[in-house]
């Protein structure tokens, strides 16, 4: 939080954007584009141009799988998603207003269900591999409720429930991104997805197939494309866990407000406000933390921004800009 929001009164970003912040910004832009009427093979068409021009293996591994998700997404969940529902906004930004305190937060879709007229939230969340605890996780994930009594203080009126879409990302193995977008069987001339084919054939990228992404992703199928895009159980709001929480973060916010002047030039005082969660500094498992060099090198820790590793934030969500 000091880094990104605070730093120098503004906050600091990293200067080249780490690639988990910019392929979830890029995916999360092509389905907002195929979801506000855009042709999806015109999405399709401009992800793979710039491909084109990648000679680097893994980032074609990348545009690839943003390509066929864009493809699937397009030809069959979106479809399925307008026979059931009526378009209300995408990638609005809201305030959840308590006063003092304002939370900003934009759902990702919300739709009103043809068979009842009631509301329905949608949001989107990258994961490697669904799993029951993927499922089971997001009752209890506080941004969800947020974003439930958000839309409906905004619209005035009672959402029937919240669901969380899954974009399979594919897992990394033997040097490869596994995904059913990117790579695939080959026997002789018969291309075969993965999950299809049979010990001893050849793995082979996708974009190899002579037919292209569209082609391979209408190959491979509906059933492959629902596989890609999991839905969770729907999520009621819990009016209970979001009074605790908005009580927990005007205490934080009003502790921050009285110490983050000083905390600038006081180093000892920003340690006992805003804790270091080195645990997540370089995972095991994951991406590590886009801060790194700020914590960890006391040349860059001194001066994060003549490092020349990051930048100064440029406010850029509604509240901040009308703050200032």
């Amino acid at each position: 939080r000091w880094w990104y929001k605070h730093e120098g009164d503004s906050g600091i970003v990293p200067v080249n954007e780490p690639d988990y912040f910019r392929l979830g910004r890029e995916t999360h832009e092509d389905l907002a584009r195929i979801g506000r009427g855009e042709r999806y093979e015109q999405v399709v068409g401009e992800i793979i141009e710039l491909a084109r021009s990648e000679a680097d293996r893994e980032k074609l591994e990348q545009l690839y799988r943003r390509a066929g998700w864009a493809a699937a997404f397009g030809m069959y969940i979106e479809p399925m998603t307008r026979e059931e529902f009526d378009p209300v906004s995408i990638e609005d930004e809201i305030i959840l207003d308590r006063g003092e305190l304002w939370i900003a937060c934009t759902p990702d879709r919300v739709l009103r269900r043809k068979i009842d007229n009631r509301l329905v939230y949608r949001e989107y969340k990258s994961v490697g591999q669904v799993s029951r605890g993927w499922v089971e996780h997001w009752p209890y994930a506080v941004q969800v409720h947020i974003g439930l009594k958000a839309i409906e203080e905004e619209l005035g009126e009672k959402l029937a429930y919240c669901e969380v879409m899954g974009l399979v990302k594919g897992q990394v193995a033997y040097g490869r991104l596994n995904h059913p977008y990117v790579w695939a069987f080959r026997d002789g001339d018969k291309w075969l997805p993965q999950g299809q084919g049979r010990k001893g054939l050849d793995n082979v990228p996708v974009w190899e197939y002579t037919g292209g992404i569209l082609e391979w992703v209408r190959f491979c199928g509906p059933e492959i494309a629902r596989a890609m895009f999991p839905m969770s159980a729907p999520i009621m709001l819990n009016e209970r866990l979001l009074a605790e929480l908005v009580a927990q973060r005007t205490a934080r916010e009003r502790q921050v407000a009285a110490v983050v002047g000083p905390a600038q030039t006081d180093r000892l005082l920003r340690a006992e406000h805003f804790e270091s969660r080195y645990a997540s500094c370089k995972p095991v498992i994951g991406s590590p933390c886009a801060y790194l060099a700020a914590c960890h090198s006391a040349e860059v820790n001194a001066d994060p921004i003549a490092s020349g590793l990051y930048s100064k934030r440029i406010p850029h969500r509604v509240l901040e800009i009308e703050e200032e």
